[in-house]
């Protein structure tokens, strides 16, 4: 009975990490040209005379262009210290006292962010905290704003950008409200 247990408990582990994976890490189980990920590895070979030795290497770290999704850590009699400091995350390899010759191996997975993905945000019913007049204003304001937006003739910029200008303009100087804009 407690072997059947223990083939339950990997099995099950094995698939809450396929689970965890494919839905939290993203990673797709079929190949699609539009996923696109590096696998990167790096491997050393030392030599060590019975001594005590350290290896050290930065290591990449998730940011705004890449994401880190899988290390892996490849070293035989050898300790691992993960550091982080103000330069990044560091890695060090150290034994004591070994001879002969090692690799030692770190392979990562980084898969750049291209966009951010849709935030789901629950609505909450809630009652108008304005009142028709200001409501009003505000229509009148971007009218006013879309006439003089139009009448600009940027290149270099958008017209939701131009419209939003003008609208900063006007709420800054309240006079330009009181002028008729009709063509």
């Amino acid at each position: 009975m407690k072997i059947f247990s223990l083939c339950f408990l990997l099995i099950a582990s094995a698939l809450s990490l396929f689970v965890y994976k494919l839905k939290v890490l993203d990673i797709p189980i079929k190949p699609d040209p539009n996923y696109r990920a590096w696998a990167i590895e790096t491997s050393i070979d030392v030599k060590v005379q019975g001594k005590r030795s350290e290896i050290s290497m930065y290591l990449p770290y998730s940011n705004s262009k890449g994401e880190v999704i899988n290390e892996n850590f490849i070293s035989d009699g050898y300790g691992l210290s993960k550091i982080n400091s103000d330069f990044g995350r560091r890695l060090d390899w150290i034994t004591s006292k070994s001879k002969g010759e090692h690799n030692l191996r770190y392979q990562v997975l980084v898969k750049p962010v291209i966009k951010a993905k849709p935030v789901r945000v629950k609505r909450i019913k809630s009652k108008n905290i304005l009142s028709k007049a200001q409501i009003d204003a505000a229509k009148n304001i971007i009218e006013v704003a879309k006439k003089l937006a139009s009448k600009n003739k940027s290149k270099n910029k958008s017209r939701a950008s131009l419209e939003i200008k003008e609208i900063v303009k006007i709420v800054k100087d309240k006079s330009i409200i009181k002028k008729d804009f009709s063509a």
